[in-house]
Parts: C-alpha cells; sequence; structure tokens
C-alpha cells in the first residue's frame, strides 16, 4: 500500500520536461517520495556530453543513480558508466553493459568486487592505493583459461583432453597491453621533497594457434617499477622517466616467459 507525505508540492523544483505529467496521479499510485525521470533530458545531456568529448570519454557516475532501464540508455547514448560498489557493478553487468565501457572506481574495494572486475573485464580499474595494486597483482595470478575459468575437476579435465589434442599443431604466445600508467614525479602535501610514483603495464598473455589464430588459454600479467632510490631531481626528469617506461616494457618480456611456461605446463602444450 502506497502512502504519501502531507508536505506541499513545490511545482518550482520540477524540470520544464515533466510539468506536463500529472505528478500529482503519480505520487496517489506509487506514494511519495518517487523519484521521475526524463529520459529525453537525460539522452540529451548525454549526447552533448559525447559530442563534446567524444564516445569512450565520458563516464556516467552510478553514484547518481542506476538502475537497468538506466544503464540501457547510457549504452544506447555512447557513455561509459563509472561504478564505485560492488552492487552498482551488478547493476551494469545483470543490464548486459559490456564490460569494457566499465570503470570501477572507489576506495576500500574487496577482493571479491576486484575479482568480479576483472572476470567481466572491465575496461578500467582506478587504484586506491599500493596494496590494492598488490591484491590486482595476486588475483591476476590464476589459473589459466580454456573458454572460462577452470572450477571444477571435469572442467580441468576437458582442459587438459583439449591441450593434450591442441598439442598435435604448433602454437605460439602473444600478449596484448590492455592498461598502462607511465611513472610520475609528485609533490605530497606536507613533504618537503618529491617522489616517484611508480608506472604500471597490464598486459594479457595468450596461447594461440599459429594457423587458425585461435586462442587456446590466456593469463594476465601486471608489472610496475621499483622506484626505491631513484633520483627526483627536476633537471633529470625526463631521463629518469624514459628509462623507467622503457623498463617496463623489459620487465613484461622477462614475466611472460615464466607465465607462458606456466600455462605451457598446466595445459601440457608443447614448449615451442
Amino acid at each position: 500500500m502506497s502512502t504519501r507525505s502531507d508536505a506541499p508540492f513545490d511545482a518550482s523544483l520540477v524540470p520544464p520536461g515533466l510539468l506536463a505529467i500529472d505528478l500529482e496521479a503519480i505520487a496517489d499510485e506509487f506514494g511519495t517520495p518517487v523519484f521521475v525521470y526524463d529520459e529525453d533530458e537525460i539522452r540529451r545531456r548525454a549526447r552533448e556530453y559525447v559530442e563534446h568529448f567524444g564516445e569512450g570519454r565520458v563516464a556516467y557516475a552510478s553514484k547518481a543513480f542506476l538502475c537497468s532501464a538506466l544503464v540501457r540508455v547510457i549504452d544506447e547514448e555512447g557513455l561509459d558508466l563509472d561504478c564505485s560498489t560492488g552492487g552498482e557493478l551488478h547493476v551494469a553487468l545483470h543490464a548486459k553493459l559490456p564490460g569494457e565501457r566499465i570503470v570501477l572506481h572507489g576506495n576500500n574495494k574487496s577482493d571479491a568486487e576486484l575479482a568480479t572486475a576483472i572476470d567481466a573485464r572491465v575496461g578500467r580499474i582506478v587504484v586506491d592505493s599500493f596494496d590494492e595494486l598488490d591484491r590486482i597483482d595476486r588475483l591476476f595470478d590464476q589459473a589459466p583459461e580454456l573458454g572460462g575459468k577452470i572450477r571444477s575437476e571435469g572442467i580441468a579435465k576437458q582442459a587438459l583432453l583439449a591441450g593434450e589434442a591442441a598439442s598435435k599443431r604448433r602454437f605460439r604466445g602473444v600478449y596484448h597491453i590492455l592498461g598502462f600508467a607511465p611513472p610520475a614525479l609528485i609533490h605530497k602535501l606536507g613533504k618537503m621533497r618529491a617522489e616517484w610514483v611508480p608506472g604500471w603495464l597490464v598486459a594479457r598473455l595468450a596461447v594461440e594457434d599459429r594457423h587458425e589464430g585461435r586462442v587456446i588459454c590466456q593469463t594476465r600479467v601486471l608489472v610496475r617499477n621499483d622506484v626505491r632510490d631513484e633520483p627526483v631531481f627536476r633537471r633529470t626528469k625526463s631521463q629518469v622517466k624514459e628509462r623507467l617506461i622503457a623498463e617496463l616494457g623489459g620487465t613484461l618480456r622477462s614475466e611472460s616467459a615464466p607465465a607462458l611456461a606456466k600455462i605451457t605446463r598446466v595445459l601440457r602444450l608443447p614448449a615451442d
């Protein structure tokens, strides 16, 4: 049974697009408070942002309001979606928003939220701390995929059989860059001396069939700079930054070798 507040109704607070609607009837039917949104106005503003900044460069903050219908509007108008909780991420995925259009934001993210984001292959994770980077690193170091994570003994046996069947062909390891942030020299409030924030690089390492180009299995690799004892003089900032960026690429190549060996060993693929 719906209930209504006896507070007076102030029409001056109503957006022009909603004035033609019988809000009194809506209040009678659904009770108050009740939220009514002007879909045409939301779409108009979304298009303005996309026209100005470009598709894929604007994210709607789901903390403002979120439901499955609004996610579909956001998707249709070319906006990305900024999610700051696991619940918001669940709504976005339930509404079939592609993972690459989702940004996971917010502080104090749980391992479960990070794991869900990684499984959904969200476009970006806004990292809140070095501890969170470490936890993401650990979550990346999971069993390799073969059409999905190996979650049971039966599926594991199928994966091994598929690997044995595939061993009659030749394979190659390929990595695809998923995310990159360069190192930066910053000044923190309350500190006299500048310090380096490490850069990081995330890649997806895949074992592909050489002839078909099909991905047999894959895992993720996360590398970041060790900036301890790096010089913080401004006159050498550009040279140090350039060297640190080059080191990221070298570290990725060195980390790819054991990662490739791991998934080769798990699926019993030939070494070369």
